[in-house]
């Protein structure tokens, strides 16, 4: 397994931000992984990861997509019922995209615990999302899973909420109209104000960090996208604020400074967003996506 990759530029943290670790996982690494001999723990022998904070898994699948043998592989260590829902896709490509990204969920589990990527099980709780079952004997996980066109990506954590969203950054898009539909009247004013490629590129900025906070919160895009706002600094941190309050209340209580929000661009066409909340003794959740 590589190191953790170092942030740059926007990638960089806010001083006192909860830590959200990147880390690529290359082909050999995740085929090593997938290997029916390997170790329970696909790191064994690395050093604990310190605490609080989460890492963020991510494995470029271009290159892999029409690679049958490991896909089989993948598809060798998910469940029936995982192996069901991905046969329901009509396109082969999209069917190799899923066996790889749930693939993917498992080995970055066995990352965080000792045990082996097949034997990880899950339950469906509200609205479908899914729960890691039969944990017991270890600490209690969340995680979080995105994929798009080229990357598939996981993010895991101490329980409690946390949502990744990644977006192809390149493709076209006509960014003032969705921007004036969807977004926070401040992030559309902000959007707007910048020259057409910087206004693109800050475009999937801000939707991965909407998707980010809306999955983490359990809801996905039931929650109004216009009830949160995120202003991003020149310096790269980044704050959530609630303009119109009422449509994201929920019983806990909302605060700005519960959450940590990192962006990351991991290739040059691709956004990653990752979103960490409050714990579980306040706000539980596990996303899937």
């Amino acid at each position: 397994m590589s190191s953790p990759a170092e942030p740059k530029g926007r990638d960089r943290p806010a001083a006192g931000a909860a830590a959200i670790r990147l880390h690529r996982l290359d082909p050999d690494a995740f085929r090593q992984a997938l290997a029916p001999d390997k170790d329970a723990n696909p790191e064994a022998g690395a050093p604990p990861r310190p605490t609080p904070g989460a890492d963020l898994w991510y494995l470029e699948t271009a290159a892999l997509i029409e690679d049958a043998g490991l896909i089989d592989a993948c598809r060798a260590i998910l469940s029936p019922e995982e192996r069901e829902r991905g046969d329901r896709f009509h396109f082969p490509h999209d069917r190799a995209l899923h066996a790889l990204s749930h693939a993917l969920v498992r080995i970055s589990l066995s990352y965080c615990q000792p045990r082996r990527p097949e034997a990880w099980e899950f339950t469906l709780g509200p609205y479908g999302k899914p729960d890691i079952a039969g944990n017991e004997d270890g600490p209690p996980l969340s995680f979080s899973l995105t994929h798009t066109a080229g990357l598939a990506a996981c993010l895991t954590g101490p329980a409690g909420a946390l949502g990744v969203d990644a977006e192809e950054r390149l493709r076209p898009t006509d960014v003032a109209t969705l921007a004036r539909r969807y977004f926070a009247p401040s992030e559309a004013q902000a959007l707007l104000s910048l020259d057409p490629d910087a206004r693109q590129y800050r475009f999937f900025e801000y939707w991965t960090l909407k998707e980010a906070y809306a999955k983490a919160k359990g809801l996905g895009l039931r929650l109004p996208l216009d009830s949160f706002a995120f202003e991003i600094a020149p310096s790269g941190a980044i704050a959530i604020t609630f303009p119109a309050r009422d449509a994201v209340a929920d019983g806990v209580g909302e605060r700005p400074e519960d959450w940590t929000f990192r962006l990351f661009h991991p290739t040059a066409e691709h956004v990653l967003a990752a979103a960490l909340g409050p714990p579980a003794a306040r706000r539980g959740g596990v996303a899937f996506g």
